[in-house]
């Protein structure tokens, strides 16, 4: 089976994985950007900031209109170890960009993403 991956796009897709006698359906998936941010304190910062140390222009973003098909974020909770781990063990999942979403969001990222969404148009 040749499958190609379409263009990016704001369009929605259903993703089908099977296997042996079984089948896994992903739904709402976009194409588009996928960036992998990661570092200490500097991309662990929401959005909403911390006590006594917001995050400068959040205010706009946080009660603006949903990015949904704009913006999704996938959060790694931390799982300190002290030997290389293979996999994620612990994560929040996908999240879509709304009031109720962007202040968990790193802020680092949310406003890379932004960035890169409004240079491109196209899903980050």
């Amino acid at each position: 089976m040749n499958v190609c991956t379409p263009e990016a796009s704001y369009s929605s897709y259903s993703i089908t994985v099977s296997g042996e006698g079984s089948s896994l359906e992903i739904e709402d998936v976009l194409i588009g950007e996928v960036w992998i941010a990661a570092g200490q304190s500097n991309m662990e910062m929401p959005m909403r900031g911390w006590t006594n140390i917001p995050v400068e222009n959040a205010l706009e973003f946080l009660s603006c209109a949903p990015m949904h098909d704009k913006i999704r974020m996938f959060t790694v909770d931390e799982n300190p170890s002290l030997v290389p781990l293979d996999d994620v063990q612990l994560t929040k999942g996908w999240a879509k960009a709304d009031a109720s979403t962007i202040p968990d969001m790193s802020a680092t990222a949310f406003f890379f993403a932004l960035k890169l969404n409004a240079s491109l148009d196209i899903p980050v």
